[in-house]
């Protein structure tokens, strides 16, 4: 009998993969859930901000690669967070694109004004109004991206915001050249940006 359960210890130490819903993991995942008629609930929690690994238990340090779903809107920019899917990357909680929203990867504004938060991360924002736009730019994290699109007649101006210092352009512009204009930001270091596009002073 010890040979017995001593085998079948050793048998299912020995496999690789580990099946739910199959009896066939797939050779590459350690883990494979399998089913055509219900999906993977992640854990639901209430972050405070993107900067603290609070209410999570354990090591942040050790924790690099951690998902969830956060179902609060909470903290300050460039730190607040709102529902949808974080990973911890090892400081810092990142949101998956677009993974916040219904409208998927476009933001719409009519305004004559707005200003960039952490979920535009990866997003198109289009500025649509007939006067001047100024669109004010918060340092959030290294990495943070997204498209502007003038969408009407209003010519856009970037502005800086919160703590950021410096938006860098090949020939110091800072607005849109015109309506269809598109212009990218993107984040390369701690309170700064550089912004490329159809771009004009």
């Amino acid at each position: 009998m010890k040979k017995i359960v001593f085998f079948l210890l050793i048998s299912f130490g020995a496999l690789a993969q580990t099946g739910i819903g199959t009896n066939s993991p797939n050779t590459s995942a350690k883990l494979d859930v399998s089913s055509s008629t219900l999906g993977f609930l992640p854990p639901r929690v209430a972050l405070t901000a993107t900067n603290s690994f609070s209410p999570l238990a354990g090591i942040a340090a050790n924790a690099t690669g951690l998902i969830v779903y956060n179902t609060a809107i909470a903290g300050t920019a460039p730190n607040n967070v709102v529902p949808g899917y974080y990973f911890w990357n090892g400081s810092a909680w990142i949101n998956f694109i677009a993974s916040n929203t219904s409208t998927g990867l476009t933001n719409d504004q009519t305004g004559t004004s707005y200003t960039l938060t952490s979920a535009d991360n990866g997003k198109i924002i289009t500025l649509n109004n007939a006067g001047a736009i100024t669109l004010n730019v918060p340092y959030f994290f290294v990495g943070f991206n997204c498209m502007v699109l003038q969408k009407g007649a209003g010519q856009v101006t970037l502005a800086i915001n919160g703590t950021t210092t410096n938006i860098y352009n090949r020939y110091n512009f800072t607005k849109t050249a015109g309506q269809y204009s598109i212009l990218t930001l993107v984040c390369t270091d701690a309170n700064k940006y550089v912004a490329s596009g159809d771009m004009t002073n």
